[in-house]
């Protein structure tokens, strides 16, 4: 299957539900064109009328039916504009909930390698383009079409040597329309590009405007905006200038041939072939083929724009997710014995070279407390990741009771494990739906209820609407162990299985990090515990400590073992790397 018809196939999956209003909207807009080509020759008929060259009687008739022909006219072309409209809107709403659907089923190495900007420009501006090809081309293709063939039809047969004088200028617009839309398609292309590229320059540096702020870098920013949205401007431009050479080439063309009709026509008049009315009614059909003709050609220049957008939105539905269930996947309730990592070894899908986990081999028991330490970079998020699926291990295997975790299915495996991360994510949303988001059926007592197990209740009912007060973006508002809280607080009402803590009071004071440890310990009780280390003092009460250096277990113990043994892990501790008893 070439890309052109897999695109048409993925488009028109969109438009085939509304065939039936498609069709219905197409025969009101034909109805409205065909009543259109009735209007010169009633128009004829008046003014020969009005010059004594038809019976007076006919004049008030035919002013009457102009009238009547004038308003069912507009009313069939409203309904099927409203009709075609409606089918637009539908196709694009239905395609933007899939496009962002499918992002959400794509895994984590597609993140890596796109920017949520561009992302986001594609669900926004590129899912328009197929309302335009689904419906406003079609609708401008039908109309046009039946009044350049109605309109020809007709003056070919009352005036067959002034049609084929007409006609003799057309191939220069169907000539202009071809080579320019190709170039048009490419160019356009650019400009998506180019606009994915502002969009996602302009979400970072909102995204992180504090950090912006904080090293005084708007300038730059502002800058490197400005930068794009410069190239932005000059491939839009060049679209456009290329389009209204389309435009201007044929508009060129059918007027030079109106002209030369014309006079061909005062010769005919002259001579008495001719009679006035019937040299307008030649003209308004020539005006309206020529016009039609015109848009037609330039149709095609839009067609090849957006069908150069088009290809950029169908390229997200080919991507596939990497990590994926198996046909036999099995539910998994996180009800467990053991958890183990057998010779696992990984490498990132953006850096296929570079191994950062190497025959990995340990395992915990339920309801354990297990550390994970090491420098920066040694892996220990990854073994997080790993267990989470967030990706597939390249080499061995993690197992649950024995089982492979590929073999359950991914949604209750991440149902079954909760994350207190570092850096904390609050949706710009009420403070209810951030802590019962892991749980969307949570009563507002569990809610309240894990709230005052975080110990975050007391700075929620101090807030402007308690539980309802919707926060701002990325949780802006909140200090840093107020938003720790709420993270402990959506852990506690998820109850999990599994809980993973990646360092989650690493950057809090003293207070309030005492007031976050009660909450984790309250969190941890009876629950098989992974702990994401950065510094010793995180490590205390856990039942054993891995050390993880260069991607590969170097030490396993208690605490005091591993101090006593002097390696890694004593290491490490008295060269100052992180701050902690000395156990």
């Amino acid at each position: 299957m070439t890309p052109t018809e897999s695109d048409s196939r993925t488009l028109f999956r969109y438009a085939r539900p509304f065939l039936y209003l498609t069709v219905i909207a197409t025969v009101l807009s034909v109805a409205a064109r065909g009543l259109v080509l009735v209007l010169p020759q009633l128009s004829s008929r008046i003014i020969d009328a009005g010059q004594g060259q038809a019976p007076q009687s006919l004049l008030s008739a035919t002013g009457s039916l102009l009238l009547a022909t004038l308003l069912m006219t507009a009313l069939l072309q409203f309904s099927g504009a409203v009709m075609f409209a409606y089918v637009g809107e539908r196709i694009v709403q239905n395609l933007r909930n899939d496009l962002f659907t499918h992002l959400l089923s794509l895994s984590m190495n597609f993140f890596e390698r796109r920017r949520v900007g561009e992302m986001l420009s594609r669900v926004a501006a590129d899912a328009m383009t197929v309302r335009e090809i689904a419906t406003s081309l079609p609708q401008v293709v039908v109309n046009h079409a039946v009044i350049v063939v109605g309109a020809l039809a007709i003056i070919m047969i009352r005036h067959p040597k002034l049609t084929l004088l007409l006609l003799a200028f057309l191939p220069l617009v169907v000539l202009s329309a071809a080579v320019m839309g190709r170039r048009v398609r490419r160019m356009s292309t650019r400009v998506q590009d180019d606009l994915a590229q502002t969009t996602a320059g302009a979400e970072e540096a909102l995204s992180g405007i504090a950090t912006v702020k904080a090293f005084a870098q708007e300038e730059t920013e502002i800058r490197r905006y400005s930068s794009r949205l410069s190239a932005l401007f000059q491939s839009s431009l060049r679209v456009f200038v290329a389009q209204e050479a389309v435009r201007l080439v044929s508009l060129l063309v059918v007027y030079g041939g109106l002209v030369t009709v014309t006079w061909y026509a005062t010769t005919q008049i002259r001579a008495g072939a001719l009679t006035t009315g019937e040299l307008v009614a030649f003209m308004m059909y020539a005006l309206f083929a020529g016009n039609s003709f015109r848009e037609l050609a330039n149709t095609w220049s839009r067609f090849e724009r957006v069908r150069g957008i088009a290809v950029r939105l169908v390229q997200i539905f080919h991507e596939r997710p990497s990590v994926v269930d198996r046909p036999d996947a099995v539910g998994f309730d996180g009800s467990h014995q053991s958890i183990a990592f057998r010779d696992v070894s990984f490498s990132y899908p953006a850096d296929p070279g570079r191994q950062v986990l190497a025959d990995l081999d340990f395992a915990f028991e339920r309801g354990e407390h297990i550390a994970l330490v090491g420098e920066s970079g040694a892996g220990k998020s990854t073994v997080a990741a790993l267990l989470l699926r967030n990706y597939d291990v390249t080499g061995g295997s993690i197992t649950i009771d024995g089982r492979d975790i590929r073999e359950l299915l991914q949604k209750d495996l991440r149902r079954a494990i909760a994350v207190v991360p570092q850096d904390i994510v609050v949706f710009g949303r009420s403070v209810r739906e951030n802590i019962g988001y892991g749980r969307q059926d949570a009563t507002d007592e569990e809610i309240v209820a894990a709230a005052r197990a975080a110990h975050a209740l007391e700075f929620i009912e101090r807030l402007p609407e308690g539980f309802d007060t919707v926060l701002g973006v990325r949780g802006v508002t909140l200090s840093g162990g107020q938003r720790q809280r709420l993270a402990v607080a959506r852990a506690i009402i998820k109850n999990p299985a599994i809980l993973i803590l990646d360092e989650a009071t690493s950057a809090l004071d003293k207070p309030t990090e005492a007031l976050v440890r009660d909450a984790l310990a309250n969190l941890m009780k009876n629950r098989t515990t992974i702990v994401i280390a950065h510094r010793l003092a995180t490590i205390e009460g856990a039942d054993r400590v891995l050390v993880l250096h260069q991607g590969r277990l170097v030490e396993s113990g208690t605490p005091y073992d591993l101090l006593r043994a002097k390696g890694r892990y004593a290491w490490l501790h008295q060269s100052g790397a992180w701050e902690g008893p000395a156990a």
